[in-house]
């Protein structure tokens, strides 16, 4: 029976043509448009890989991934090199690619992932460590309040609570709590991990990534 790939793009003929050079390699491409539909397809057709753009109508690539109820191996494709939504990517397990690609570099990558994850079983990589936090590290993000869960040279992993009626910003100011300074982050993954909880990924500014590698040193 031939493996079940995920591909999800809002370009239709991007989606097209990736879902033909998977099933001339010899998979069964499941091939969707949207978010929605993508989660429904994560749980109902279960597929053995996921193959997502990073930017997507609804919301992100990277937030598909994290609110993926299974987890298998992923692969998540982007116009742009980022080294910070490379880590995030892996840090969720999925590989990050830069398009254009080849339909044979795809496949290649293709082939490496599903054989990684029948010999060995599959495990999320990350590029960078991450350190987890005290309970009692609390930020405020917009009128809500938040806790950091764990951090890394790249970002933060935070908990926020969920305000109803208020929108949870997709940039915002974390302000470190025995020093009052403070970072600009970018939210690149969130997933509802309750009815009164956000868990969400946090991306450092490229200018204040410096100063908070520093600071995470610092953690001891």
């Amino acid at each position: 029976m031939a493996e079940k790939i995920l591909i999800v793009h809002d370009d239709h003929a991007t989606l097209a043509g990736l879902a033909a050079t998977l099933v001339d390699a010899g998979y069964d491409a499941i091939a969707v448009g949207s978010l929605s539909t993508a989660l429904h397809a994560l749980t109902e057709d279960q597929p053995h890989l996921l193959i997502t753009d990073l930017q997507l109508t609804e919301s992100t690539g990277l937030q598909l991934v994290a609110m993926n109820p299974r987890r298998i191996p992923a692969i998540l494709m982007s116009e742009f090199p980022d080294h910070v939504l490379e880590a995030e990517a892996r840090h969720l397990g999925a590989d990050y690619i830069v398009t254009p690609v080849t339909p044979r570099a795809l496949i290649d990558l293709v082939r490496q992932k599903l054989a990684a994850a029948s010999e060995t079983g599959f495990a999320p990589t990350r590029r960078w460590s991450r350190r987890l936090m005290a309970d009692d590290w609390h930020v405020r993000v917009a009128d809500s309040l938040a806790r950091v869960r764990d951090v890394s040279y790249g970002g933060v992993c935070i908990e926020v609570q969920r305000v109803p009626g208020a929108w949870l910003p997709m940039s915002f100011q974390l302000v470190l709590p025995t020093t009052r300074s403070y970072v600009d982050v970018n939210i690149v993954w969130k997933r509802r991990d309750n009815d009164e909880t956000w868990v969400c990924g946090a991306a450092v500014s490229d200018a204040d990534r410096m100063a908070w590698q520093r600071i995470v040193d610092s953690l001891g």
